[in-house]
Order: structure tokens, then C-alpha cells, then sequence
């Protein structure tokens, strides 16, 4: 949008003349996305480096007004032995809820990690991937989370429908869910 543009320039208009030729190159690059590969951080990341000092203002902006608005869709794979892949929804309030947690430039990395998370299910415990809840919680039978290995932070899917909307910033988060209410 338009606030884009300007914050572009502002952040650009003291660059050198090939500094901002470069600049505008990234956006176009940005731009020449589909819609689709604008919801994934890693193809975003291709083009803005979150270390670069004109990059990371840019790349702010972009996440805070375009990628938590939007959900990012991954096929997963039940099994490694390529059995049926199912939809993966991560949805926008859940994006939003890990920028509010987790500020910029440290929400990057655990969006990263989610997506890349959410393309298997985890053939156990220790791993990264989608986890079935129930397992340890009848509560929760018909509950899924995605989780890094590494992180305590999780987003969780109520009701077998893979759409990813509730991020728990830690291990002891309550879970907004009753089964008895469809």
C-alpha cells in the first residue's frame, strides 16, 4: 500500500544512488510474488534480509501489515511414507497473537520455524511437525498442534480441522477449548 511506499522512501532516500536502485530491485522482486507465496516468511526472506539495516525496516512493515493478515497453507504428509497429504491452515489471529508475544525482528524466526513445522507430521515426540493432542489429553481428541522441537511455543487446531488459530506463547498455556461445544 501506500504507507509502504513511504516508508520506503524514508528509509531509503539517504542510500546511495546504486543502495536504492538495489532497494527498489527487492521491492519488484517483493511485488513479483503470487499471492500465495507472500503468506510463506520463507520466500519473503529470499528478498529481505532481517540483518540488513534498510531490509529489516521493510521487511517490518511487510509482516505487520501484509503476512499476519494473511493465512499460510502448507500441505503435510500423514506419514514419511507419503501417505495422504492433508491442508494446513495458519491462521491470521494466530499470527497476530505471536507478533503481540513476540516483537519484531524475534517474531521472525519463530514464524520461520512454524512453517517449516507445518509441512510433516512429527513422527515422535522430540521432533518438529504436527502433533496430535489427544494422545496425552482425552480433553483434547480432537485437537492438533504445530510445534518446533526447541520451543515451548505451539499453535493449536480444535476440532479435526487443521486451521491453526490458537498460539500459546508457553508450555503452561491454558487451551481455549471445550468438546462438548461444536
Amino acid at each position: 500500500g501506500n504507507k509502504r511506499k513511504e516508508e520506503i522512501y524514508q528509509n531509503i532516500k539517504n542510500l546511495s544512488q546504486k543502495e536504492i536502485i538495489e532497494n527498489f530491485c527487492k521491492y519488484d522482486d517483493y511485488n513479483d510474488l503470487s499471492e500465495e507465496e507472500k503468506t510463506h516468511i520463507i520466500n519473503i526472506l529470499k528478498i529481505y534480509d532481517k540483518k540488513n539495516k534498510v531490509d529489516k525496516k521493510i521487511l517490518k512493515t511487510i509482516i505487520e501489515e501484509d503476512y499476519v493478515e494473511s493465512e499460510t497453507k502448507n500441505w503435510a504428509k500423514q506419514d514419511e511414507k507419503g501417505g495422504k497429504k492433508i491442508q494446513i491452515i495458519i491462521a491470521p489471529n494466530a499470527k497476530r497473537d505471536i507478533l503481540k508475544h513476540q516483537n519484531f525482528p524475534n517474531c521472525v524466526d519463530l514464524f520461520k520455524d512454524f512453517e517449516l513445522a507445518s509441512i510433516r507430521f512429527a513422527p515422535s515426540e522430540k521432533e518438529s511437525g504436527i502433533k496430535y493432542l489427544g494422545k496425552y489429553n482425552a480433553r483434547l481428541d480432537d485437537c492438533y498442534e504445530i510445534k518446533d522441537k526447541d520451543r515451548d511455543e505451539r499453535i493449536v487446531s480444535y476440532r479435526n480441522n487443521f486451521y491453526f488459530d490458537d498460539y500459546k506463547p508457553d508450555h503452561d498455556s491454558e487451551y481455549k477449548y471445550d468438546k462438548n461445544k461444536k
